[in-house]
């Protein structure tokens, strides 16, 4: 019996996959379509711009440094377009759009925009993490989306394109890193309300979740730098609580880390 009925649900299965991968979005050309994509600099946003070079995409790659910049041009085509923006400045991303609007056109259009700059801000436990520290991280990793993302809308409407939001698997569950996790929940939320108001209007809304990766973003000296920045600026009443910290969240944030990455998640004693 089962040797009779395996073959057909096999069948079923190829044939329902068959019918779905059908049914997915196919691009013509790639090579009268223009993708923004910001933090260019490093990481995601770095490999990112690449590899849409690669596939024959016209690329505006913003970069918050010349360097960014420059090692973008050493390793790309001419179809990427190297420009800066400070995604906190709202007269930087004006003129971004200056230099998207003389490639494209008055009247063009933006088929992509990837909202990958980001910022890891503060690192150590929830009470080190001041006000300013908060706002600071969600100026980038938040209100800097929402800024490009309006800015550029007008040019994604005209060509029916798609967003893509930076988010992490921290705007999911977070294991305890304050600031980074409640900005990239608020990236979250923000997307799903753009995805809600932009479907109408034949806009498309995507969020990527990536976890922990060999970037440079969390590298360990990374973290023991912002670590020992925001211990240093600690109140005495609050470095007297290191004990408690060090059996608490804060350890247990720190062994979620791969193997080969653990360091002492605290400032040795002074």
């Amino acid at each position: 019996m089962l040797g009779t009925v395996l073959p057909v649900l096999l069948a079923i299965l190829a044939y329902r996959l068959y019918k779905w991968a059908r049914g997915l979005p196919r691009i013509s050309s790639t090579a009268d379509k223009y993708v923004l994509v910001t933090g260019c600099d490093t990481g995601f946003g770095k490999l990112h711009a690449q590899r849409l070079d690669k596939l024959g995409f016209h690329v505006f790659a913003a970069c918050l440094t010349e360097k960014g910049q420059q090692d973008l041009k050493q390793l790309c085509s001419d179809r990427v377009v190297t420009m800066a923006m400070d995604v906190t400045s709202h007269d930087s991303i004006l003129k971004a759009r200056d230099v998207v609007r003389t490639h494209v056109g008055e009247n063009g259009e933006l088929w992509g925009l990837v909202n990958n700059a980001g910022v890891l801000g503060a690192v150590g436990h929830i009470e080190w993490q001041t006000r300013e520290d908060f706002i600071n991280t969600f100026n980038v990793n938040l209100f800097g989306m929402v800024d490009v993302t309006r800015t550029f809308l007008p040019l994604l409407k005209r060509a029916r394109g798609r967003v893509v939001n930076a988010s992490s698997v921290y705007g999911r569950t977070d294991p305890g890193s304050g600031a980074y996790g409640t900005s990239k929940f608020a990236v979250e939320g923000y997307s799903d309300c753009l995805r809600r108001m932009l479907g109408p209007l034949g806009v498309s809304v995507h969020i990527l979740e990536p976890g922990t990766f060999l970037t440079g973003f969390q590298a360990p000296e990374v973290i023991d730098r912002l670590m020992h920045k925001s211990w240093d600026n600690l109140e005495p009443d609050v470095r007297s609580c290191r004990q408690s910290v060090q059996r608490g969240g804060l350890f247990r944030f720190h062994q979620l880390q791969p193997r080969g990455r653990r360091r002492s998640p605290l400032p040795p004693t002074a």
